[in-house]
This record gives structure tokens, sequence and C-alpha cells, in this order.
């Protein structure tokens, strides 16, 4: 006999627990007045919908790029930052500390907006262990049973789809000067809603490139599963190329010359006992096309 579709709230019930929470003014709310009415949002919906369970995620890389305001001196400020320096993000709280990494490269890049030929720091991380984390937004396809079914009907479904909605749109929200407070929404659903004490962590979409993720690790997870790979005071740079485009039928080479981005290191960080020495470095770390 097949298992009966999951019940979720119907789809006007939804509605009206969403129009509730949007007529919360939650620029005047504390994290813990935050958690609070969410938790009561959670309990009106009668669900709090983890329909996905965490992700065993193992990754090359991963990345964290540091804008170059001073000199690291120590491995310790390759991690997160420490408790009374740390600034509300999208997945943590004031105080709070989380490491922000991404599995790619160029994401990073784009968040901070990294203009060529200026210098950052860049590091590279390994995981020791896959990481075991909660991707925040729901995905859009139905989830399936043991027998391939779609777990929900159709109405079910509708109400799947407006709850995965309104995640992506209250956590993904643009913030900048003024709207930091947004924060707190996202930063309660890590706390609230998608977390449990065995996870690492939390993956989520890139707010400046929808298709990439970002990682947001607990420090302790961080710590036990990653190590510093390098790291690299570094910048990008172009660099002209010439390469033959055509061969005529008489043997003559059409030449063209083009440009492409390379990542260029000027200092290489050597780790020794936490401590960091900086040595000269022309390396190539990598290219773009």
């Amino acid at each position: 006999m097949a298992n009966s579709p999951l019940k979720l709230p119907d789809p006007e019930d939804v509605l009206t627990c969403i129009d509730n929470w949007r007529k919360l003014d939650l620029k005047q709310l504390s994290n813990s007045s935050i958690d609070a009415q969410l938790s009561s949002f959670l309990q009106s919906l009668g669900s709090k919908l983890t329909v996905t369970t965490p992700n065993f995620v193992t990754i090359g890389g991963p990345w964290r790029i540091r804008k170059f305001d001073y000199l690291i001196k120590n491995e310790s400020e390759c991690w997160e930052p420490p408790k009374d320096s740390t600034k509300m993000g999208r997945c943590n709280a004031e105080n709070d500390p989380v490491l922000y990494i991404s599995p790619k490269i160029t994401t990073p890049f784009e968040e901070l907006s990294i203009k060529k030929n200026t210098q950052f720091y860049i590091i590279k991380y390994i995981t020791s262990k896959p990481l075991q984390l909660f991707n925040i937004l729901l995905p859009k396809q139905v989830p399936l049973d043991k027998s391939n079914l779609p777990i929900f009907d159709m109405k079910n479904n509708v109400s799947y789809q407006m709850m995965r909605e309104f995640i992506r749109c209250e956590f993904l929200k643009p913030v900048g000067g003024g709207t930091e407070y947004l924060h707190r929404i996202s930063g309660s659903m890590c706390r609230v809603w998608f977390n449990n004490d065995n996870i690492d962590g939390w993956q989520y979409p890139s707010v400046n490139l929808t298709d990439e993720l970002n990682f947001a690790l607990k420090p302790a997870s961080a710590h036990d599963k990653l190590k510093v790979e390098y790291i690299h005071i570094a910048k990008l740079v172009d660099k002209e190329k010439r390469h033959i485009d055509s061969i005529t039928d008489s043997g003559t080479k059409k030449i063209i010359d083009s440009k492409t981005i390379i990542l260029e290191s000027n200092f290489k960080g050597e780790i020794n006992s936490g401590e960091i020495t900086w040595r000269p470095s022309g390396e190539v770390l990598c290219s773009f096309n």
C-alpha cells in the first residue's frame, strides 16, 4: 500500500501566517524577539517544513577572501572573527561568529566587488571530513518518497511552493546601509528553523550570484573539519595572450592577441606555529576566461 502524502497547512492558512509575519515591525525587534516571533510563526503553521535533511558535502577548496586592510600576522585571522568584534551577517547574530567560505573561488570576488590590480588576501582551505550542512532554500522540485512518488499531493504542493518562496524572499533580501537589521531575519532562520546540534552549518545561494553557493560554518566544526592550505596577498591582473586563430591553405598563420585575467600572488604566507611570515611571490594561482 502506497504511503499517504505528507500533510501541510492549507494554502489559505499559509498565506495568513505570511501576512501576519510581514505586518511585524522587524526593524524594531531584538534578535530574541524575532526568534520568538519566528517560533510562533512556525507553531501557527503547525509544521516546521524541514522536509530536507542536512546534506553531507565534500568540496574542493573552499575559499575565502579578505580585504587587505592591514597585515595579517597570525593564523587565527584566517578563521572566524573574535566574538567581541563580530558583526551581524547573513547567518549570524552580533558577537556570534561563523566562518563564511565559498566552494568556488569566483563567488567571493563578486560579493566583495574586488577590482583589478587591488591587493587582497585569498585563503584556501582543505576539508578533512565531509561537512553536514542544512540547505536553507527548499528545492523547487517537490521531494520524492522511497517509492519515487511526490511526498505532497497537489494542494499541499501549493503550500510547499508558497513556503519555499517565502523562505527565499526573507533569507536573500539584499542588505545595505540602513537595512542591516534584515540580517536578523536570515540569522533567526538559521537558529530557529534550520538548525540542530549535529550540523556543521548552512549552505545558501549567493545574493550576487544566485546560481552559486556560500557556506557558513559553526566555529567548532570549521576548526575540526578544515585546515588552512595557504594564504596569499594577491590581485587580479590582465595578461596578454597570443594564439593562433587559423591557418590558411598556403600555411600562413593568423595570430590574434587577447587578454585573460589571472590571480597573481604578490606575497605568500608561511605558517609556523600559528605565526605568519610573508615572502615575495610571483606565483599565478589560477586564471579566468
